[in-house]
This record gives C-alpha cells, structure tokens and sequence, in this order.
C-alpha cells in the first residue's frame, strides 16, 4: 500500500481505508510509515475501535487534517470515562489536552479526550521530512477493527 503522489489528477483523488473484521482482545498495534498525505482536504487517520461504538471506545493513534503538522491522538468512549487532568504535567505527558477531560462521544459532540504533541515533526509535511516515523499503540480490551486505515 502506498500514498498517491500524483501532483494533479483529474476527477477524485482515490483513497484507501483497509479494515478487519477480527476481534482481538489484546495486541500491539503498531503503524510504520514514510509518508503522510498532507494539503488541503486531506485527513490522514489510524485509529481502532471496539464493537458497539462509542460503548467500547476508538483510540484515534494519528490523526489530523489539512496541514496540521502536530498528530492528535483521541479516545472517544461511553459515559463515565474522563481523563483525571488537563494538565500535561499533571499527567506526565509532553503533548497538549484538547477538547477538555470528558471523554464521552455523546456528550462531547464526539470531541472525546484529544492530546496533540507539541513536535511539530509527528504528522505532515514535518513528519515527511523525518523520513516517517513509527506508531505503536498497546491494548487491553476488544477491538473489532483493529486496523482501519483512512489516507
């Protein structure tokens, strides 16, 4: 599988999403990549998510959109979920919280709890540059479609 590189192409830009229909009830997810589509309406994406959405959470590994060039990484769960902080210090973390401590979809308009990094080579034109990079992602629980891939 690869990225498009086709500077200009005439009708629709085609896309890839890769999805199985496994359930895994734990594993190590890990996505290695060397290229980023970035540019205006693009919304590069790696995430998984449990049965029954949002009840069993998604955990959105990379994404962002446009020319974002610092990854976001989210969890979109049921009610009950949320995150003990806002504070990147408070909770150990060099990214940044976004979209507040509750991480419930419904009642966040599916915000759920985002952390973008604070690297600016970790999605886009920055994370090309770096040759790529490489996201792991560790689970305890039931994950239906545990790969999905949206470039």
């Amino acid at each position: 599988m690869r990225v498009d590189t086709t500077p200009q192409v005439s009708g629709n830009r085609r896309s890839v999403r890769i999805t199985t229909e496994y359930t895994y009830t734990g594993g190590l997810v890990l996505l290695d990549a060397v290229h980023m589509p970035t540019g205006c309406a693009t919304w590069p994406a790696f995430w998984s998510n449990g049965p029954d959405w949002p009840n069993n959470g998604e955990i959105d590994i990379v994404e962002g959109v446009n020319d974002y060039s610092n990854n976001q990484a989210t969890i979109h769960t049921a009610h009950g979920c949320t995150i003990p902080s806002s504070s990147s210090a408070a909770l150990g973390i060099t990214g940044n919280v976004v979209g507040g401590t509750n991480c419930a979809a419904a009642e966040t308009g599916n915000a759920g709890c985002g952390m973008t990094a604070t690297q600016s080579n970790t999605y886009g034109v920055g994370f090309n540059n770096n040759g790529g990079g490489v996201y792991a992602s560790a689970y305890l629980f039931t994950i239906v479609r545990l790969l999905d891939v949206n470039v």
